[in-house]
């Protein structure tokens, strides 16, 4: 996750919570609400997000912590805040958008559209970390690198198959079930012909002796009008 992070002197608004005794600052430009860690929190493993400054400063996190604010609005607001190395409790877009709550910088306070209550609380000027953007960034690039075979197009070359002694077996007692066969119409067997050859041509599956079965159930797809074999697990 990438965050854009720069100091700023504009004006923002700083509430109150009265359990947690915390002074949150409140600003529509944070995508995401965050909470600073605690002593114990700290030592926990550090979380697999990771938030980084526009700058390329590793902001680190640590889970998420869930908080019942009491903001001065006579209802609790519960929460799911992003613990990370942030300066101090940050009240962003999401927490805001979901509860319909206004800043009002000129008045100095939040404005809950559902109750239409207002809480008063101070303007700060200070030069305070803002995070102005979020973005998902796991390192993927070297997972998909090294095993780069996986991702290979197999619409147009076949699966390689590495050797192994991997087996996968289903133990069931007792004979087969007996059914009568289910013709297919015409076009939806030569459909069904050719999408199992493909698939065979792929590696994806291979032919089976088993005198086990599944019926094939073909349906038509909306896009094309083509047929396509609904797949069950049923035996």
């Amino acid at each position: 996750m990438a965050a854009d992070v720069k100091g700023q002197n504009n004006c923002r608004l700083v509430i109150h919570d009265r359990p947690s005794g915390l002074n949150f600052l409140v600003d529509t430009g944070d995508d995401i609400s965050v909470v600073p860690p605690s002593s114990a929190e700290r030592c926990k493993p550090k979380s697999l997000l990771n938030l980084l400054a526009a700058n390329g400063t590793k902001i680190n996190t640590y889970g998420t912590r869930n908080l019942s604010l009491n903001i001065g609005l006579r209802r609790i607001f519960p929460w799911s805040f992003i613990i990370a190395d942030v300066s101090r409790p940050i009240l962003g877009a999401d927490f805001l958008t979901h509860y319909g709550i206004i800043i009002d910088l000129k008045s100095k306070c939040l404005k809950d559209q559902q109750t239409t209550l207002t809480s008063t609380g101070k303007i700060s000027t200070d030069n305070a970390p803002s995070i102005t953007a979020l973005k998902l960034s796991l390192n993927f690039n070297d997972l998909i690198r090294e095993y780069n075979d996986i991702f290979d197009d197999v619409d147009r070359s076949p699966i390689k198959v590495q050797s192994h002694n991997v087996t996968h077996v289903i133990q069931a007692k007792g004979p087969p079930v007996g059914a009568k066969a289910r013709r297919l119409a015409p076009d939806k067997l030569i459909a069904a012909k050719q999408e199992f050859q493909n698939l065979i041509h792929k590696g994806i599956c291979s032919p089976s002796t088993s005198c086990w079965a599944s019926p094939l159930v073909m349906v038509r797809e909306k896009s094309d009008g083509s047929w396509s074999h609904a797949e069950t697990t049923e035996l």
